[in-house]
């Protein structure tokens, strides 16, 4: 059956059949129902079946390709780029027409693409056995939890006991579902369950409580924002701790080599966690295309460029006016400041340390930074729009985060994690610099807070704070382009 199945046209078909075409799902399935009849032959149940485990994985994966591609040529027909929608089109079409040929050639012998099948399917008396295995189905995660509970009640103390462990592990496995799909188990290895322990690191207390509707990375974006208080090392232990059992049975069985859960370090008394960024996350971030329509390209590349030769929060910068650039003994400098118009305040920084100067990186200088200034505009950055229930800085994240999770980068990564990485950066950097210049840099409380420490900060020559931006470096220069 592969050999004579036209992928091609099954895959156009199930595109027409978009589900905002239909007023419910239940109309959506049956429109697919009727389009996957048209390309099976009737009455064997085996066909159908065969059918499911040979093209099943293929049509996922294409699908998901086909998905992207559609999105991307929206995307340039309304920028009017006719350019990359002819690109684009064209590679659609390839998609579409990408096939294996599973029938003609020995299982061990290279696949090659293959153009659409126009010729009618065979009987099935005709059909030929495929020569690989039919495809094992997927173990979710959802179901060897339930099952491992379900294994527990029978050795369960008592029912309260046994009702609160449901619970947690429930709470834990929502969370985990939340942030990756309802995984095959057999998927889930060291690097998914560190992005789950990294991506618990960085969400608010009460992520459960007053979610309203936002998804988890919205969640992570306004923990770090907001300056919510983050969930603790221990509860991030409890949750890897419950379900981890679940795994000790599947390792008997061999049908996963190991624990993932296990031997993960915690830091309980550390309240805080923040996730820098990598060097080969930098890169990715540099290498992408911006292809939102909300704010251009400058936008993006201007708030990225100060907030990773910085430092500064994101509001800082979505507040920036054209006013709080200047030169302080011939330096360029950014001020973060109050903002006070007709007598009230509109916009301050998150605390008094964070009322300072901040010198220019010389890479921004360089980068075109002072060229966004227009006598015109108020803002630095004008395309940045702010109200009483929502601030110029969480605009930006929202359109931030939408790109770097379309780009494939982990869920803790967030535009606050650039603070973190400047400070990391600074901290390791082998230079003489002092720790209080680095915190009057980035507008933290001092390490130590006598009354000689307070009085000092606030008479750092801006010398010593060039001194430290201008440590700030990356591989290769990161640098986002207009």
């Amino acid at each position: 059956m592969p050999e004579k199945f036209n992928l091609g046209a099954y895959l156009r078909k199930m595109m027409q059949n978009h589900p905002s075409d239909f007023e419910t799902r239940e109309e959506h399935l049956s429109a697919n129902i009727k389009a996957l009849a048209e390309f099976l032959p009737t009455g064997k149940e085996s066909i159908v079946q065969r059918f499911i485990s040979e093209v099943s994985e293929r049509h996922a994966i294409m699908a998901t390709t086909i998905a992207n591609l559609t999105n991307e040529i929206d995307i340039a027909k309304k920028t009017g780029n006719q350019d990359r929608e002819a690109e684009l089109m064209s590679l659609l079409k390839q998609s579409l027409t990408v096939n294996q040929t599973l029938a003609s050639r020995p299982a061990a012998a290279p696949v090659a693409p293959l153009t659409v099948i126009s010729e009618p399917l065979a009987p099935p008396s005709t059909i030929q056995q495929p020569s690989k295995p039919v495809a094992e189905p997927r173990m979710r995660i959802s179901s060897v939890i339930e099952k491992h509970l379900k294994d527990k009640k029978a050795t369960a103390k008592d029912t309260q006991s046994y009702d609160k462990l449901c619970r947690v592990t429930r709470t834990s496995l929502r969370l985990f579902i939340s942030c990756f799909g309802d995984m095959d188990v057999r998927k889930i290895n060291g690097n998914v369950v560190g992005d789950f322990r990294d991506a618990l690191s960085s969400l608010h207390v009460n992520h459960g409580r007053d979610r309203a509707g936002r998804s988890i990375q919205e969640e992570i974006d306004r923990t770090l924002v907001e300056g919510l208080e983050p969930i603790s090392q221990k509860t991030i232990k409890n949750h890897l701790a419950v379900i981890s059992p679940a795994w000790r049975d599947l390792v008997n069985r061999e049908i996963v080599p190991r624990n993932p859960w296990i031997g993960w370090s915690f830091d309980t008394s550390q309240k805080v966690v923040r996730r820098a960024w990598t060097d080969a996350e930098l890169k990715t971030l540099a290498r992408s295309k911006w292809t939102t329509t909300v704010m251009s390209q400058k936008t993006y590349a201007a708030m990225v460029m100060i907030a990773a030769y910085s430092g500064m929060r994101i509001g800082e910068i979505a507040y920036l006016r054209n006013e709080d650039i200047t030169e302080l003994n011939g330096i360029p400098c950014f001020l973060i400041r109050e903002h006070v118009k007709h007598g009230i305040t509109t916009w301050k920084p998150k605390s008094k340390a964070g009322i300072r100067k901040v010198p220019i990186h010389s890479k921004l200088l360089a980068w075109g930074i002072l060229d966004l200034m227009k006598p015109s505009e108020e803002y630095l950055l004008p395309e940045l729009k702010g109200d009483e229930s929502r601030s110029r800085g969480q605009s930006f994240s929202s359109e931030f985060s939408r790109h770097k999770t379309r780009i494939g980068l982990p869920l803790a990564v967030t535009f606050h994690g650039f603070r973190h990485t400047v400070s990391t950066r600074l901290r390791n950097v082998k230079a003489d610099i002092r720790e209080i210049w680095i915190d009057a840099m980035l507008g933290h409380e001092p390490s130590h807070k006598s009354m000689g420490t307070i009085n000092y900060t606030t008479e750092i020559e801006i010398e010593h704070l060039r001194d430290v931006i201008e440590l700030i470096e990356y591989q290769d220069d990161f640098i986002i382009n207009i």
